[in-house]
């Protein structure tokens, strides 16, 4: 924790990998302190990540599949396919 009086978890935490980098903005990072102190709203983010979950198993159950996973380009690797994603089901 970087800082405790911080309103939001962006500023709260010392995030890793570059996440305020990313091109979007997370709901987690967006998350201020009175939110996070919500049982409403807790409760109605872990539904969220728990939905993004499954949406993430079910894309995996169809590794392979050619009409879910396609090639970017031919001559791409079978392993190399790629799956488009909605911002708002990015973690």
């Amino acid at each position: 924790m970087v800082d405790p009086a911080a309103v939001n978890f962006r500023d709260a935490f010392s995030a890793p990998l570059g996440i305020n980098n990313l091109p979007y903005d997370s709901d987690i990072m967006a998350t201020t302190r009175e939110e996070f102190q919500s049982m409403d709203r807790v409760q109605s983010f872990v539904r969220a990540m728990d939905n993004k979950l499954h949406h993430y198993e079910d894309l995996k159950r169809e590794q392979g599949n050619p009409d879910v996973w396609k090639k970017l380009s031919t001559g791409t690797s079978e392993n190399d396919r790629v799956v488009a994603l909605e911002l708002n089901q990015l973690p």
